[in-house]
């Protein structure tokens, strides 16, 4: 650490600094408290800034040292005021995952590593390339190698599954496909030099105080962030008068509010800043939660209790004084047992871990809020291509209600091999009209389906309010949607953010072998209002898809290879056909997650090795050497 003297001189200087400012009604000054960063280069640097900065961005507000949270606990806590839905959503998936949890009905194969895509925005005050505001792609793109390194364990000094720390396996991965369809590092540059907000105070989560506002930020550089986990590396970074070095916003948001900030100091390739600030994005919380100075949090239950992970013990925020390694924990009555140098402690240790139990709470959010993220193809080499001459239809001009952040809509669509995820309407998209079979790359929006049996239709809805969900399918192919004999799902009262799922059987003279219009329909359950396949939506949105029936033939031609398909008591799968040799077989989770793939079988038996995919359904996918497939799913 910094010997004292270095740290005087430094709060003498300041305090000649602060004198500048005397004339100000609340004059603040702060001695030795830090913010967020625990190296102590960063430690120092941040200081400074919060000494000096502090003054700048509080107006008329005075802030005691035990006033200061965490960024992103002033953010969520805003964002919760905002969006009680989300609240209670998130406090009724703790009490699931405590429970499943506590059973030890939790289990993440080894093996798999997810992969979240992220675009990282850097907003420019013009300085130089390479400098921390301005930094460079490769410095950007090995910081985020770093990054995965950290949650890897591998990075130096941090601890992994084999000697105290634990693994998440979550790998941060720049995207290759943009929003536009052309390729990209991953990486998107906006200048702000001429704005002088910005220039001088940086960004502000919160209203009425200086700085660029974040969404105003998000007007100038924001990716579908159903697609993408949108970074932003800004000068300045500060919620209401607290300046940070970052903020994130928990899974399960709004994706609309789903994002990261952080300030361009800590873009390189020793702080744990980002592994901490993408630990919030997945659920978890400071290790200190719940406690308020020197009272520690209670910890009656404690996945329920504090940050809600049980091999976090209870701490207070230890950034003044030296390191507590060593000493005892008031809080415990015992010796701190590593959680002073845990990534998501507030501590002047040096940060070096993760524990098993934050893993399991990270991996078990990502998957309930952030499946879309885990399956978007803007990671691909070779964008998809959904491009479908349809039969001309009504098409939606317009919303019939008024414009706004309504988030209602339609967030996800699965059918055959349709698997979209999408934003929900808002006003930084205004879509309330899509057609996805128009040069449409970033999710599969067309599908085959089988003439003579069913296929399931699962819809998810948006944010807020109730919903009404239709969807029809213009079986007869004539550009109109009747309501008798082409409406495929009907549901009223559909509560926010709910999968709800159908089984679609075509009518037997369905039209075969084109592409049919399928129109999904997403809107707020308005008492009185009915919903036809013409209707422009109220505040919600209008999705179009394509879908080819099949003939019988065509689709039942693959059970002539006779295969068999069967978990033995050693876990592992048998596939053996009669028929036809196999190529390849392919296993994926229910959300279309890759799990395992084996190729260049070349056999008319497999056996897999045993595979440990507890209480969950497994879909297989088996591709014979003659181009047929087959799928059948199997219970773990």
């Amino acid at each position: 650490m910094y010997p004292n003297k270095i740290i005087n001189s430094l709060m003498s200087l300041i305090t000649e600094m602060l004198c500048i400012f005397c004339n100000y009604k609340n004059y603040l000054f702060f001695k030795n408290y830090y913010i967020f960063e625990k190296n102590y280069m960063k430690k120092l640097i941040t200081s400074f800034a919060v000494f000096f900065g502090v003054v700048i961005m509080s107006q008329s507000t005075t802030v005691k040292p035990s006033d200061l949270i965490c960024a992103t606990e002033i953010r969520m806590g805003e964002y919760y005021k905002k969006h009680p839905e989300s609240k209670k959503l998130a406090a009724d998936l703790n009490v699931e995952l405590s429970e499943l949890i506590k059973n030890g009905k939790i289990i993440f194969n080894k093996n798999t590593i997810y992969e979240i895509p992220v675009v990282i925005h850097v907003i420019s005050d013009g300085s130089t390339a390479g400098t921390p505001y301005n930094r460079t792609d490769q410095q950007i793109l090995d910081w985020i190698e770093f990054t995965n390194q950290v949650f890897a364990g591998t990075a130096p000094n941090i601890l992994n599954d084999t000697n105290g720390g634990a693994v998440i396996p979550v790998r941060l991965v720049p995207a290759k496909v943009a929003p536009d369809c052309t390729t990209t590092n991953g990486v998107n540059r906006v200048n702000l030099s001429s704005n002088t907000q910005f220039v001088q105070y940086g960004v502000n989560s919160a209203t009425g105080y200086n700085g660029v506002h974040e969404d105003i930020i998000k007007q100038f550089a924001r990716w579908d962030p159903s697609k993408y986990y949108n970074i932003y590396i800004v000068n300045k970074l500060a919620a209401g008068t607290f300046l940070a070095a970052g903020y994130a916003s928990f899974a399960g948001t709004i994706p609309f509010f789903d994002d990261c900030f952080v300030i361009g100091n800590v873009v390189n390739n020793f702080s744990t800043t980002m592994a901490h600030e993408i630990g919030h994005s997945l659920g978890l919380w400071h290790t200190q939660q719940g406690s308020s100075g020197n009272s520690c949090a209670p910890n009656t239950n404690c996945l329920l209790d504090g940050d809600m992970v049980c091999d976090t013990e209870p701490m207070i925020e230890l950034l003044t004084g030296a390191c507590v390694t060593g000493t005892i924990n008031n809080c415990t009555g015992n010796l701190y047992n590593g959680i002073e140098q845990n990534i998501m402690a507030y501590s002047s240790c040096t940060d070096n871990r993760f524990t098993p139990g934050q893993k399991t709470r990270a991996i078990a959010q990502l998957l309930q809020f952030r499946s879309g993220l885990l399956n978007s193809p803007v990671v691909l080499t070779t964008p998809i291509s959904n491009s479908a001459v349809l039969t001309p239809s009504c098409i939606p001009t317009a919303l019939a209600g008024s414009n706004g952040d309504h988030h209602t809509g339609i967030s996800m669509v699965k059918f055959g091999d349709i698997n979209n995820y999408t934003e929900t309407y808002n006003t930084k998209n205004s879509q309330f009209y899509i057609n996805y079979t128009n040069s449409y790359c970033l999710g599969k929006a067309t599908t085959t389906i089988p003439l003579t049996s069913a296929t399931s239709l699962s819809v998810q809805v948006g944010y807020n309010y109730p919903h009404i969900i239709k969807a029809y399918i213009d079986f007869n192919n004539n550009g109109i949607f009747e309501e008798v004999s082409e409406v495929v799902m009907n549901m009223t009262n559909v509560a926010q953010q709910t999968v709800v799922t159908t089984n679609v059987l075509p009518p037997a003279n369905a039209v075969v072998n084109i592409p049919l219009r399928m129109r999904i329909i997403g809107d707020m359950d308005l008492q009185g209002f009915t919903y036809n396949g013409c209707s422009n939506p109220v505040f919600g949105q209008v999705e179009d898809y394509a879908v080819t029936i099949l003939s019988s033939l065509a689709v039942r031609d693959v059970e002539k290879e006779k295969i068999t398909i069967y978990k033995n008591t050693q876990n592992s799968i048998n596939i053996s056909s009669t028929e036809n040799k196999i190529s390849t077989i392919t296993l994926y989770d229910l959300s279309g997650r890759l799990l395992k793939k084996y190729e260049n079988i070349n056999s008319n038996n497999f056996l897999t090795e045993p595979l440990y995919y507890k209480e969950q359904m497994i879909i297989v996918a088996v591709q014979f050497l003659n181009k047929k497939q087959m799928t059948q799913k199997i219970r773990f």
